[in-house]
């Protein structure tokens, strides 16, 4: 191999650590200017707890949602509690005058437009002429509280959708004004008058709702982002500690994956990207990648030391040596985490800040951590330091496999990859939506609750368009609206379903409505919309729904004749279908990501057997995890697809330095011959790397966010895969024909 192919190996990158080297005190000061500027922005940084952001697009289930928000504003942000009496009955004397004064004071809370109890079911009385509610407000004795709730059930069925005598509990939503920007920190008063109000209620009230989840995740977000950074930085302290036992390389380990975290954060601010449940990950993977990187040059700079070697000339060929494979493996993990913009809008920041990152990652290590190791090397140069002398494991699995039946190798691996590839492609996309609630949350107990004794309470909105000239209180509506609420009855349940389909029942038939009452609809929110023309009938379904049976019920409900016209949305429906879409791109973006890394490095080595031997080697380990997680039963969703395509892009860092080490040593010798040489200078940098990335991107597991943390343990398992593969299923591949086909360039080496 020519000078220049090896130098084009790297794209030259290495060279600015080179710079940096020979310049460290202009570089020192940059760093310093560059860390202290992004410090200063982290108070203005966001975070994003609206779930609608995550499934942004202009197709339709997105478009007829958003219609729906911006005719019915109110319906789209509430919180529901479900209420139980305490020390005593709810359906009691005592409990019902007690949900009738929280009702009341619930109402008077600054951002509450409208509370919908059971108190607030009303009928009309056609003979006296009067609206009035179905259920009275003060009882003379137990009996005659309970006797009440029983017959406001029998005569209004909808009263069920609020009050569960079995269960003894009832259901409040409380609707909010209007949130025009969906950020939950315009919410955080209400709901700290809101606890404040149930401590003094004497009642046992759990709260879930859009506006509920909204809330938590913002305070999810920020929680994560200061407790799993702290973490992670105890984390790397203790690796590098356990490693190396010196504070002075403790600090040469962490200081530039701190570094990249803070200059990460800085532009995300400065770009005026929010942290949201997605992007939450990118400061975790800042780190981790800087740290394994670091540890990598590291390790071979301490190394060099200990043998005797002058600490510059040893840190500048240690740059020239292994800044190439670095350079190349933060460009494939960048090309993988790019594919993640199939996915479409939602994950455009992901794709676009994780490729950022990793260049950022890249930077800490090529530019800051040769800058201290030069400011710091005096007290470290002139002592033994501890290295890393693990991986003896390698040669001996090569030797059994790889080389001893590498045809065999490679064609078990095709014939894997090709039955993998089916259930690749049977794996129906789909989401668990209890996925991005955090775990703490009371929200589970909440939708747990709720679906005990109500049947659950996700909304199903039916936005109902009026025929023209024809007004919601004329009689030519009645039998649109009756029969819209009866159909959508039939697929929910008796009493599950909300509409002034109610009120036109309590009316005798061929009478119109009366202009009291027609007043009193037109005041009400989240019934018709503002220009009267679409009524709003809602349906309740059980919370946190797995995403196909949404979408069946959906697909069932767009079939039903008097629903010809309408728009079936809301929150749940968006969302199921919405990310079901983009969990299909992820899928076919895993495949691209795979393809990508695998090509540059096969591009830059010229060789399509290094590019067989990468992709083979990388695909066979993300689809058997993808295969692990069919057979357990998990949905194939966001989590997976983020952390298979992200693994993949690490997980081709090991066949790049292999392949780095390779062109360097290998001289006239058969390929076999090579490879054993390289797999066995490898061994111990390849082995403690993945074993320390894996390790430290278990911090995930401190997140509060059940997405995060299955991204954790996929990505850890896929990456310690994926290191046996490529010290087996690699070799296999280039040494298969028998012939040598890369050129090596005659360098000595390391």
């Amino acid at each position: 191999m020519s000078p220049r192919s090896l130098f084009w190996f790297g794209f030259g990158l290495e060279k600015l650590g080179l710079v940096a080297l020979r310049w460290h005190r202009l570089f020192a000061f940059l760093v310093f200017l560059i860390t202290i500027t992004a410090v200063g922005l982290l108070p203005y940084l966001t975070f994003d707890g609206n779930t609608d952001n995550m499934v942004k697009s202009d197709r339709r289930a997105y478009t007829e949602y958003q219609h729906f928000r911006d005719s019915f504003p109110s319906a789209a942000s509430s919180v529901t509690l479900h209420i139980r009496g305490g020390d005593r009955p709810l359906i009691s004397k005592r409990g019902l005058e007690d949900l009738v004064n929280f009702h009341i004071e619930t109402s008077l809370l600054d951002n509450v437009e409208q509370v919908i109890s059971p108190l607030s079911v009303q009928q009309y009385d056609s003979d006296r002429q009067i609206i009035e509610p179905v259920f009275p407000e003060i009882f003379a004795t137990d009996q005659t509280a309970r006797d009440a709730a029983q017959r406001a059930v029998d005569l209004v069925p909808e009263v069920a959708a609020f009050l569960s005598i079995k269960g003894d509990s009832a259901l409040m939503v409380i609707v909010l004004a209007e949130d025009k920007d969906g950020s939950s920190q315009n919410h955080a008063q209400f709901f700290q008058d809101l606890d404040e109000l149930i401590d003094q209620s004497g009642l046992n009230v759990l709260k879930t709702g859009l506006a509920t989840v909204r809330f938590e995740l913002f305070t999810a977000l920020v929680d994560d982002l200061i407790f799993v950074t702290l973490m992670g930085v105890v984390i790397g302290a203790t690796i590098a500690f356990i490693v190396f036992r010196r504070w002075q390389i403790v600090l040469l380990a962490n200081a530039p994956a701190v570094v990249s975290v803070l200059w990460t954060l800085g532009a995300m601010t400065a770009l005026g990207s929010p942290i949201n449940p997605l992007t939450t990950i990118i400061p975790i993977f800042a780190m981790i990648l800087t740290f394994a990187d670091g540890l990598h040059l590291l390790s071979h700079w301490l190394r060099r030391l200990s043998e005797g070697e002058e600490s510059y000339g040893a840190l500048r060929d240690v740059i020239s040596e292994v800044g190439p494979a670095t350079a190349l493996t933060s460009i494939t993990t960048s090309l993988a985490l790019i594919s993640l913009a199939l996915g479409g809008e939602p994950l455009y920041g992901l794709a676009f800040f994780g490729a950022t990152t990793v260049m950022i990652s890249y930077l800490s290590v090529i530019v800051v951590l040769p800058v201290l190791c030069r400011i710091m090397s005096r007290g470290i140069e002139k002592q033994s330091v501890v290295g890393l002398t693990i991986g003896k494991w390698i040669h001996p699995l090569a030797n059994l496999t790889a080389f001893a039946a590498p045809r065999f190798v490679v064609g078990v691996s095709v014939i894997a990859v090709l039955g993998l590839l089916m259930i690749h492609a049977l794996f129906e996309a789909s989401v668990d939506l209890s996925d991005h609630i955090p775990k703490a949350s009371e929200t589970h107990a909440a939708e747990v609750a709720i679906s005990r004794d109500f049947g659950g309470s996700d909304p199903v909105y039916v936005l109902l368009p009026l025929p023209d000239g024809v007004e919601f209180s004329d009689l030519a509506a009645r039998q649109l609206i009756v029969s819209a609420h009866e159909a959508l009855e039939t697929k929910l349940g008796k009493g599950r379903v909300l509409s002034i389909a109610q009120l036109w029942r309590s009316i005798p038939a061929g009478e119109n409505m009366p202009d009291e009452l027609a007043h009193e609809i037109r005041r009400a929110p989240a019934v018709l919309s503002d220009d009267g023309r679409t009524v709003l009938i809602s349906g309740m379904i059980k919370g946190l729904l797995p995403a196909g049976e949404v979408i069946k019920l959906y697909d069932e409900l767009t079939v039903l004749p008097e629903l010809k016209g309408a728009s079936v949305t809301g929150p749940a429906v968006m969302t199921a279908i919405e990310n079901s879409y983009v969990i299909q791109q992820l899928k076919l973006g895993m495949l691209l990501a795979a393809i990508l890394a695998a090509g540059i490095v096969g591009l830059v080595c010229g060789s399509f057997r290094v590019f067989a031997g990468v992709f083979l080697a990388n695909l066979l380990v993300v689809l058997l995890v993808e295969a692990g997680v069919w057979a357990t039963g998990r949905l194939a969703d966001f989590a997976l697809f983020v952390a298979l395509t992200v693994a993949i892009g690490v997980g081709v860092d090991n066949a790049v330095h292999i392949v780095n080490l390779y062109r360097r040593r290998g001289q006239a010798v058969s390929s076999r011959e090579s490879l054993r040489k390289v797999l066995d200078l490898v061994a111990p940098a390849l082995t403690a790397s993945t074993l320390v990335l894996s390790a430290y991107i278990l911090v995930t597991q401190f997140s509060a966010l059940p997405v995060v943390n299955f991204i954790g343990v996929a990505i850890a398992i896929t990456l310690l895969l994926a290191l046996v593969s490529n010290v087996v299923v690699l070799p296999a591949t280039l040494v298969a024909s028998g012939r040598s086909e890369i050129k090596a360039k005659q360098d000595p080496g390391p």
